[in-house]
């Protein structure tokens, strides 16, 4: 049933990801799973359960003719998003969004919850981040990644009152790791950082 109800959330959250990006509308969705299915992510998501809960005994499994909405829904999205050319565009820096969360809970899995610091205890630290990532939606993934690694901007009056940050000149230079030199243009919220061999 788990398997079942996160094969059909993801579909479903990887709809609207691509609607969010541009790469998909909803009209394009096929107008026999808008019709079938309803048109919002609820209504699809509902669908797909209701299916399996009113089809399972003793195997878990859809009814056919759901079941064939969910496949044809999977193949449309696989020709139209997963391996759309915009889409493809950004395989890249999702890799390296990915690649850098890895390396980050690897060497800090007591910043992971509880229950996958006990999968690094009983199994393995690497088998624990990698649920751990894959569980993540897109969104929360990014936002996570947003987190960890990308500085957050300070008002000007922050930045007189922070021990960290030093005038030089009319920049500001705020203490980073691995010899390097953020510059903040002083204007009333940060809108960029440039980074500076020390």
């Amino acid at each position: 049933m788990v398997r079942y109800a996160d094969k059909i959330a993801y579909m479903n959250h990887d709809i609207d990801d691509a609607i969010r990006a541009g790469v998909l509308k909803g009209e394009d969705l096929p107008r026999k799973i808008r019709g079938e299915l309803g048109l919002t992510r609820s209504e699809r998501i509902s669908a797909f359960v209701d299916a399996v809960i009113e089809n399972s005994g003793e195997d878990i499994r859809m009814d056919e003719y759901h079941q064939g909405l969910y496949d044809e829904l999977r193949s449309f999205l696989f020709e139209a998003v997963y391996t759309n050319p915009v889409a493809k565009a950004e395989e890249g820096k999702a890799k390296r969004v990915v690649g850098a969360m890895y390396e980050y809970f690897v060497g800090r899995p007591g910043e992971m919850p509880a229950e996958y610091r006990d999968i690094a205890e009983a199994q393995d630290i690497h088998r624990a981040v990698c649920d751990y990532i894959s569980g993540m939606s897109d969104r929360y993934c990014v936002s996570m990644y947003e987190k960890l690694f990308v500085p957050k901007y300070w008002p000007v009056g922050a930045i007189h009152e922070s021990p960290e940050i030093k005038p030089v000149g009319t920049r500001y230079i705020v203490s980073a790791t691995h010899n390097q030199r953020f510059y903040l243009s002083r204007t009333p919220y940060m809108a960029s950082l440039h980074a500076g061999d020390s």
